[in-house]
């Protein structure tokens, strides 16, 4: 898991002070959905929210300006 301080960020239109964001290959994340779903396992709370299938999904929306984490990064001054 990755933490991301996304200071007055919305997500799903709710503010946060960071994102909890989890990389797992997207056959994991399947599996996973799939078996809270049925009930053959439970969420934690301290489990991400957002989900990518890699680190270069992810660096590709952190240096996309036009998404809310990208430009709170900008505005920070973190490259």
């Amino acid at each position: 898991m990755i933490e991301i301080d996304t200071l007055m960020t919305t997500i799903r239109g709710e503010a946060v002070d960071k994102a909890i964001v989890g990389i797992q290959p997207q056959e994991r994340i399947r599996k996973r959905l799939l078996n809270i779903a049925s009930g053959k396992g439970q969420q934690d709370p301290q489990d991400p929210k957002i989900w990518f299938t890699s680190r270069q999904s992810l660096d590709t929306v952190l240096a996309n300006e036009g998404h809310p984490v990208g430009r709170m990064l900008k505005n920070r001054g973190v490259t």
